[in-house]
């Protein structure tokens, strides 16, 4: 059990007036219980005090044994006499359970609109209206509040399990780019780089120091197409990349919940000198960034100190988007966010990315992204990705 999330998670609970949280989503339920739901069909009733109950389905039992809460309220998911309904079991386990909540305020997940992949990520089941309903039905003399800014509160500083789960990630993503940078030549397609990458975390992931479920997510843009990865939602392509283009590799990934994201970029051949002065500056920024990384430092400065950097060279015109963003229970957590208006204030266990990138036509977009940590005194890379351009 992490003893320290469980009681960060009180402390916030505490002092927003919250007696119990009732969550659906498998990144909260998985922070609570170290169990990370298969299919989203699970819920977690969450005092203040009093014993937590987990409500499953029978068919996860192997992996609601990997988590620490043994208080656990089965129902059959699948039923030949009646259509799948979590709500309408839950539902009724929860009254069977005798649970009180006359005159007390039930936080729940309201307002998470971006939420993480199921493992089976072909589908994500999320709470909706249905689920609020079902709470004004069961507990009806409950106050209901969206606790998200609760729990989001708690995720954002990290123990040292999970810092250490997040490392292990880091580490099953340089598989990958490993895989990748192997294979880089030109004639080579943008969509055979990025499933070199996705292969080598799913095969050589499973079954590393333990690890049970290990998936990444693989974004390829080279030359001309590398200019608009600023976007958000750039992806593979059948182009075949060419003698003295870039080739930017994004890549999320995730170990048994947690989350990474991490970019690189390679030269197809050697690098242009254009390319040369052009990452020199990202990198340079990467290190003002990292060396401005302390507690009690404002998430913005941190942005401000990578922006510098790239104003002084005048290039500030070819930055697209915001320096970084959390990581851990999601490939972009909420917090903390770098960007100029941010009011995050960076505290020990936070992790994020750090990622600089300048998107110019004709040199193309180059990116160079980190995981890090916050320490007492500074700051830790958790990425172990060696080499680049």
């Amino acid at each position: 059990m992490d003893e320290l999330r469980v009681k960060r998670m009180k402390e916030k609970m505490l002092a927003g007036n919250i007696d119990i949280l009732f969550l659906r989503l498998p990144e909260n339920i998985m922070y609570l219980t170290g169990y990370w739901p298969v299919i989203g069909a699970s819920a977690l009733y969450f005092p203040l005090e009093g014993d937590p109950v987990l409500f499953a389905p029978e068919d996860e039992t192997p992996f609601v044994e990997e988590g620490w809460e043994k208080n656990v309220r089965y129902y059959k998911y699948f039923n030949v006499a009646a259509l799948s309904n979590p709500n309408r079991d839950i539902s009724d386990l929860y009254r069977k359970e005798g649970l009180h909540t006359a005159g007390k305020t039930v936080g729940y997940e309201g307002s998470f609109e971006c939420v993480a992949c199921n493992h089976v990520r072909a589908e994500t089941r999320v709470a909706t209206v249905s689920t609020y309903k079902m709470l004004e039905q069961i507990m009806p003399d409950a106050k209901l509040v969206d606790a998200t800014s609760t729990i989001i509160a708690a995720r954002a500083i990290k123990t040292p399990t999970e810092i250490e789960k997040l490392r292990l990630a880091c580490e099953v993503t340089a598989f990958g780019y490993r895989n990748a940078k192997a294979m880089i030549k030109p004639g080579v397609k943008e969509t055979e780089i990025g499933m070199a990458v996705e292969n080598a975390i799913h095969i050589q992931g499973i079954g590393y120091k333990g690890i049970k479920r290990s998936q990444g997510f693989a974004f390829v843009m080279a030359g001309e197409n590398s200019v608009n990865a600023w976007r958000p939602f750039v992806f593979s392509t059948d182009y075949r990349v060419k003698a003295g283009e870039t080739a930017l590799l994004e890549v999320d990934a995730y170990v048994d919940g947690y989350f990474v994201d991490l970019t690189r970029t390679y030269a197809i051949t050697e690098p242009t000198k254009e390319q040369q002065e052009v990452w020199k500056v990202i990198h340079a920024a990467v290190d003002a960034a990292l060396k401005a990384i302390k507690p009690g430092v404002r998430a913005a400065d941190v942005d401000g100190a990578a922006s510098q950097v790239i104003k002084d060279a005048g290039l500030f015109q070819y930055r697209k988007h915001h320096l970084g963003h959390g990581i851990g229970f999601q490939f972009h957590d909420p917090k903390p966010t770098l960007l100029p208006v941010s009011e995050d204030i960076l505290e020990e266990g936070m992790t994020f990315a750090v990622e600089p990138a300048l998107y110019i036509p004709g040199i193309g977009g180059l990116r160079h992204e980190e995981n890090v940590v916050v320490t007492k005194d500074g700051c830790e890379l958790l990425s172990v990705l060696e080499g680049d351009l």
